[in-house]
């Protein structure tokens, strides 16, 4: 309650909490207050019965941007499990779709460019990644499995402190990472040589890699599907 004067007359008003409501013109005297127009307003009750998320946002996101936000990339196998987080992304506006491993390998749009090594599916992939970025404006990349299922990209990244470095055998210098898969500049194997990432360390060659990543990465590192259903749970 609170007192309002116009043209020199006082008056009351009630202020009344509710969910639509009209106020007519009031009289008072000679003098009439303007009139309050009818306005509907959607509350969310936070009492004991609170409204449900559902009941205030669209589930249809069909007024959203098209573009493919958010790819997950897994095995075949393993997209039923992975399917209620793609919907629930997409349901929250982050519209989400699931790529295989399989349909990627054999996909001509991936499969020719940027391969020097004799294991070329990370390539594959990143190549999957870099088409999507490029043209559906993706930004995000879920890579659904372990290293087993959706594989790493090894670099070549010398530890001149270790005593095995510039031997023979250069697997004691190749460091794992899916950093390959969020920096999309270049192919990492500049020179061909099937060693990614190379750095500049005591004059051997070197592969342009910015590290600047274009996409976000990050990876659910299930083994099986039981294992990727229950990690998809948590989330």
């Amino acid at each position: 309650m609170y007192r309002a004067r116009k043209l020199g007359v006082a008056t009351s008003v009630l202020l009344i909490s509710c969910i639509s409501f009209n106020v007519l013109s009031i009289a008072v005297g000679t003098a009439t207050a303007p009139a309050i127009h009818a306005a509907d307003y959607n509350m969310v009750n936070t009492g004991a019965h609170p409204i449900t998320p559902a009941m205030i946002f669209p589930n249809d996101t069909s007024w959203k941007d098209p573009k493919v936000e958010c790819l997950i990339i897994t095995d075949q196998s393993f997209v039923p499990a992975f399917q209620p987080l793609a919907d629930l992304k997409t349901s929250r506006g982050v519209y989400t779709i699931i790529m295989t491993i399989q349909s990627i390998y054999m996909d001509a749009r991936f499969n020719s460019s940027g391969i020097h090594d004799s294991t070329p599916q990370a390539a594959y992939i990143r190549n999957a990644i870099k088409h999507y970025h490029a043209n559906n404006g993706t930004e995000f990349v879920i890579l659904g499995g372990d290293i087993n299922i959706v594989p790493i990209r090894y670099v070549y990244n010398p530890d001149t402190d270790e005593q095995n470095s510039f031997t023979s055998d250069y697997r004691y210098n190749l460091k794992p990472t899916d950093h390959y898969y969020a920096c999309l500049e270049g192919t990492w194997d500049s020179d061909g040589d099937g060693k990614y990432g190379e750095m500049g360390v005591k004059g051997i060659s070197v592969d342009e890699v910015d590290w600047t990543a274009e996409v976000y990465v990050g990876r659910i590192p299930a083994n099986t599907p039981v294992q990727a259903q229950n990690m998809v749970q948590k989330i």
